[in-house]
């Protein structure tokens, strides 16, 4: 169970941080 949640909460930052570069890329 904390395994899966690890693995989610990853997929969530790794998400996070794309949309994030994607943003500043598109801003700058």
């Amino acid at each position: 169970m904390m395994r899966l949640l690890h693995m989610c909460d990853c997929k969530f930052l790794y998400n996070a941080i794309t949309l994030f570069c994607f943003l500043m890329g598109h801003f700058l």
